[in-house]
């Protein structure tokens, strides 16, 4: 909020930017602070349910939707092979 109204998602993330700019951190848009949120608290054991309230989702697909996306994949093709034998 700015004056008592909320801003746009553009201006947000203008903000955010300059923020991160002082204060010599790289910067992540919003959207991709969102994802980091949910694989972060996924990770850490957050029923999906919750997440969903949380990041104010209408519905579970969307909050699996981020929880999917940020799923660490493998690097290459051996690794791939690795995971789907179940082999260290």
């Amino acid at each position: 909020m700015c004056h008592g109204r909320t801003i746009n998602n553009d201006t947000f993330n203008e903000r955010l930017r300059k923020y991160c700019n002082d204060a010599g951190v790289p910067y992540k848009s919003s959207h991709k602070l969102r994802f980091t949120v949910a694989s972060t608290l996924k990770a850490a054991g957050v029923e999906t349910a919750y997440l969903q309230k949380t990041l104010g989702h209408s519905n579970r697909a969307m909050t699996e939707h981020y929880i999917n996306e940020t799923a660490e994949e493998p690097k290459n093709i051996e690794d791939q092979l690795m995971n789907a034998l179940s082999i260290c």
